[in-house]
């Protein structure tokens, strides 16, 4: 709970350590490797460009500082939290240590949850989803799950009753506003982003805007970079691939010593035309241009080359 989302010094910092230590054991590939330099670059790009060169106050105690103010107001509450992983006991622990004992904490499996932390867990009431299903009242709801897309959405709402706090720390988000009720209160990762900034939510819209714009640039500039340096790999293979075409058509019985001259420009031509399309092209066209060629050459050395041009781009393009 220290740190928001990818971005944060400790985050890449964790990352760039993981980096470091698959490339030193050779457990990274290099097209792999260079993406993720280009995340960690990117991030450094955006944070300079938005001002943000320092890290934010953890995620721990903005969420102590928030209970604390809750708490303040109504005192001794009845409280839920999502998920016991780390996140979860930790959340656990700090409501403890604020003097809260109505605790229930939700996990998929309670038994085994509970013995990662039995002395937390034994002042807490733990249940699993299934019994979470049907609603309870509650004051404060703290989200820790782990999940890919939000648990609770407009047809899956949350089943928790009455003039409930929800803070979801969970990334991407366990809980969307449409599943939640009018009257309940949903601080979500939006929230906590703009207290630890110190921004309004206009300032969030400019910023995320801002975001937006800078990674929309860097995406295309890497992409633009990707291209061409595969654009690069794949000329260089074309031409690689017809000059060896073309010194065994020198040695061919089917050519004349006068056509040999010519054999190694001819090859050039063929790879200069694949690499000039600009899009898919069907193998019948390029077996016109071979054969529509105007140097002088005998019928049976075209019939040669045109077959191993086809030959070449078939296997090039043959896939599994």
């Amino acid at each position: 709970m220290d740190s928001f989302i990818v971005g944060e010094l400790q985050v890449m910092s964790q990352l760039r350590s993981s980096i470091n230590i698959h490339r030193e054991n050779n457990l990274i590939q290099t097209f792999n490797l260079a993406f993720f330099e280009h995340v960690i670059s990117a991030t450094r790009i955006i944070r300079k460009e938005l001002g943000y060169t320092s890290s934010t106050e953890s995620m721990l105690n903005l969420a102590t500082a928030s209970l604390e103010a809750i708490l303040s107001e109504k005192g001794d509450v009845s409280s839920v939290v999502l998920g016991f992983g780390e996140m979860g006991v930790k959340a656990v622990e700090t409501l403890q240590d604020l003097g809260q004992t109505n605790i229930v904490v939700v996990s998929r499996n309670p038994k085994e949850s509970a013995n990662r932390n039995q002395g937390l867990a034994e002042r807490c009431k733990m249940i699993s989803y299934s019994d979470f299903s049907a609603k309870i009242e509650a004051d404060i709801v703290i989200s820790t799950m782990r999940c890919s897309s939000p648990e609770y959405t407009e047809t899956n709402p949350l089943p928790i009753i009455g003039e409930t706090t929800i803070l979801d720390f969970s990334w991407p988000p366990s809980i969307e506003q449409n599943g939640i009720s009018k009257e309940q209160t949903l601080l979500g990762m939006e929230h906590w982003i703009q207290v630890a900034r110190n921004i309004d939510s206009t300032e969030y819209k400019i910023l995320m805007g801002k975001g937006d714009e800078l990674i929309e640039n860097i995406q295309n500039r890497y992409m633009e970079a990707l291209t061409n340096k595969n654009e690069g790999r794949f000329r260089a293979f074309i031409y690689g691939q017809m000059e060896e075409l073309s010194a065994s058509w020198e040695t061919s019985s089917s050519t004349l010593e006068r056509e040999i001259p010519q054999l190694g420009a001819f090859a050039r031509e063929i790879a200069t035309w694949i690499c000039q399309q600009n899009s898919s092209f069907y193998l019948s066209e390029l077996m016109d241009y071979v054969n529509s060629t105007s140097r002088s050459l005998n019928s049976n050395l075209l019939a040669e080359v045109s077959q191993d041009v086809e030959t070449s781009i078939r296997a090039l393009t043959a896939v599994g």
